[in-house]
């Protein structure tokens, strides 16, 4: 299978004056195609700061990180951007849609930037939106949707890049558990039939209970890393 990730050793020390806090103790692993992986800890436990370290929102203090084979290292700003519009995607609890824009236009909006002509990345933001079934939700702002349907925008708008990897932080977060399952419902069936990787941090049982590997975070260390088998995680 295609390596997607490796992160070897990373350590991330956050430092206010003479105080140092470490958040990740030289954590080490690969992720590759086609996985649906939960990181799960407690608040605290390290995991988003190692989900940011992954979508290269954030640094290392000292290790290595590979994205689809590219070392991720004294990289400009520039650089790094770039390198997330084209191979990271993103969902977070906030949605972060643009509030001023169509969930159309919202999800056209990362093939505008990487240079798509208007009306490719129409197309491809259509079909996207048809295959997550919220074609209805095209001409509407965030603000005339609901919560699930905002994330179900931006997991469209995350999906519209044929990106390596989908990096999920508690997506199900501001949402009922009704639509937290149907969002997952989504999110598994893109995994399945296309093949899409997801990688979540959360601490949200249904989401653990999803994942069909289960990476265990405790004080910025992984302590458990288990493969479940399909009957074993929750469909």
């Amino acid at each position: 299978m295609e390596e997607v990730v490796r992160v070897e050793k990373v350590t991330k020390i956050y430092r206010v004056g003479s105080i140092e806090t470490v958040a990740l103790r030289e954590v080490s692993l690969r992720i590759v195609q086609g996985e649906f992986t939960v990181l799960a800890g407690p608040s605290g436990s390290g995991k988003t700061t190692l989900l940011n370290i992954i979508g290269t929102l954030d640094q290392p203090t000292s290790g290595e990180v590979w994205i689809g084979g590219k070392r991720i290292a004294q990289q400009s700003a520039a650089e790094l951007a770039r390198f997330r519009l084209y191979h990271i995607g993103f969902v977070f609890q906030a949605y972060n849609l643009i509030p001023v824009l169509t969930a159309l236009e919202n999800v056209t909006l990362p093939l505008i930037l990487q240079g798509v002509a208007k009306k490719e990345a129409e197309q491809r933001a259509e079909t996207v939106l048809e295959q997550l079934g919220i074609a209805e939700l095209r001409a509407k702002k965030p603000n005339e949707m609901s919560g699930g349907q905002q994330q179900r925008v931006a997991i469209a708008r995350a999906m519209v890049t044929n990106p390596a990897i989908i990096l999920a932080d508690e997506p199900t977060a501001n949402l009922d558990s009704h639509t937290g399952a149907h969002l997952l419902d989504l999110m598994q069936q893109m995994n399945e039939e296309h093949n899409v990787t997801f990688l979540f941090a959360s601490h949200d049982p249904q989401v653990i209970d999803r994942g069909r590997r289960l990476i265990s975070i405790h004080d910025g260390a992984i302590v458990r890393d288990e493969v479940r088998s399909s009957s074993t995680a929750a469909s």
